[in-house]
């Protein structure tokens, strides 16, 4: 290493010789700003538990020496050996460590920067004075300029990378017939208007929630069992020319108590024909062994001879999503209709792994959507220890979250893996809230008389059947809703007035 530092001319006695140097290290540039009529400030180099390399000079815009100096006066380094001259007027300040030296009353304007370690001959190696100097300010002033656009371009480059990833995920060979974001907000409303308990205003397609995205459904059958408060409705979206088949979910007088019973719900029924495969006993009967399942069977079928081979669409909320997962399985396996598609909404599990591979391989067209920490699509328990033993959910799952800090706030729609317990997906939170089971995609899925079992009906506006159990079929053939819907109209301007 070199035995002293240049300075304005003049140098101090040489140190003893020293081995070449392999250590850290830190560059701390200190310069106030510089005005046109002022003597630059000196440049100091400081140190931090490392070799520091210090350049004692002067210079101005065009990086020379300045032609005037303050006198100097030697500042020894004994830890580093090394000695310098410094201006008189220029005070000592320790700083984190670090031997900071800059001009009195001038303040200070400090930037650190660390180099990777190297091994050195000479100070000389890093250049002049005035060269390192001006590499370094022009880089601190770069770094300085160009941060809000850094972060512009950091933000831009993080949504592009979130779009561009869902893209990808949604038009893969395997993903791209899974999930359509324009159909998941029609079924929806699909699913939030079969809660109503107006059942005129909801056979007839008048309800409050029978407007926007589904407006001209044609309502076929409507089925209530009373005695089970279960709700399900077969009807014509003719825009989508496709059948629309919409379960109620869960009508308890509390919602929490049908959340809680979850917990404890075990695997208890075998699925028929299907050895190992076992679901939830209440699930499956609230389908297979109430009014709904040949209420609604017949009314596809009448549906399918008028217009032909169109496609079953069947979506349900929460408990009516287990119900719709049935049905969607029963139309393929016991009735041949194979164009059958499934959407559900805040589903719970309901069976186990057999069942669920046995599920995806007769529903191939299926998605379950999740909200953000929806505590049902958690329920049953699933136990990754036990997993012939344990409820476990059929693909494919498209989870529903927001990412983002603030304002900047994005919803994400993650289409999920095949497995159905993917771990990246609803599984990855805690799923704790009944808020987030409660509304999706910001459509109200509950009814609107939650606390009792409640039906509004106006006889004498409908034909309806009612059998031995009390349950009650509204039932017309499919392309005479016209005259229905007028009566209905003009019934209500009557009360009106």
């Amino acid at each position: 290493m070199a035995s002293s530092l240049p300075c304005g001319g003049s140098a101090t006695a040489p140190p003893p010789p020293r081995t070449s140097i392999r250590r850290p290290l830190k560059l701390s540039l200190i310069h106030p700003p510089v005005t046109k009529d002022e003597t630059p400030a000196m440049v100091t180099i400081s140190r931090r538990s490392s070799l520091l390399l210090p350049f004692p000079f002067f210079f101005s815009s065009s990086s020379s020496v300045a032609a005037s100096s303050p006198p100097l006066e030697p500042y020894n380094d004994s830890a580093q050996g090394f000695t310098l001259l410094r201006p008189s007027s220029w005070i000592q300040v320790e700083k984190a460590g670090a031997t900071a030296l800059f001009e009195e009353g001038k303040g200070s304007n400090s930037i650190g920067v660390v180099v990777n370690p190297v091994r050195l001959a000479s100070l000389k190696d890093f250049g002049t004075p005035e060269f390192v100097a001006d590499k370094l300010i022009r880089a601190e002033r770069k770094k300085v300029m160009d941060r809000p656009r850094c972060l512009v371009a950091m933000v831009l480059i993080c949504l592009l990378s979130i779009c561009h990833g869902r893209e990808l995920r949604i038009g893969h060979k395997d993903d791209g017939h899974v999930y359509n974001h324009t159909l998941a907000k029609i079924l929806v409303e699909y699913a939030s208007a079969v809660y109503m308990s107006d059942l005129t205003a909801l056979f007839t397609w008048t309800c409050s929630r029978c407007t926007d995205l589904t407006e001209g459904f044609e309502v076929v059958e409507l089925i209530v069992d009373v005695e089970n408060c279960l709700q399900a409705y077969v009807g014509v979206a003719h825009d989508l020319n496709a059948i629309i088949v919409a379960f109620r979910g869960t009508q308890e007088h509390s919602i929490r108590n049908w959340i809680q019973d979850l917990f404890w719900k075990q695997l208890d029924l075998n699925y028929p024909d299907m050895p190992d495969a076992m679901v939830h006993h209440g699930f499956y009967s609230a389908y297979h062994n109430t009014t709904l399942r040949p209420g609604i069977v017949s009314a596809v079928q009448e549906v399918r001879e008028l217009y032909g081979n169109i496609p079953v669409m069947v979506t349900g909320h929460s408990m009516g999503g287990a119900m719709a997962s049935f049905c969607a399985l029963d139309l393929t396996v016991n009735y041949g209709i194979h164009n059958v598609q499934l959407m559900t909404f805040g589903q719970p599990r309901m069976g186990n792994a057999a069942f669920g591979s046995y599920f995806s391989k007769h529903v191939q067209n299926a998605v379950r959507v999740t909200n953000e920490h929806d505590i049902v699509p958690h329920l049953p328990p699933y136990y990754s220890y036990f997993p012939q033993k344990t409820y476990h959910h059929f693909p494919r799952e498209v989870w529903v979250h927001n990412v983002g800090i603030g304002s900047l706030v994005y919803m994400i729609e993650k289409v999920c893996d095949g497995s159905g317990e993917d771990p990246s997906c609803s599984r990855s939170v805690s799923g704790n809230s009944i808020s987030d089971h409660l509304a999706y995609f910001g459509i109200e899925m509950q009814a609107d008389t939650w606390g009792t079992c409640r039906i509004v009906f106006h006889g004498n506006m409908v034909q309806y059947q009612v059998d031995l159990a009390g349950n009650i079929v509204l039932s017309k053939r499919p392309g005479v809703s016209s005259a229905l819907h007028q009566s209905v109209e003009a019934d209500k301007s009557r009360n009106a007035i």
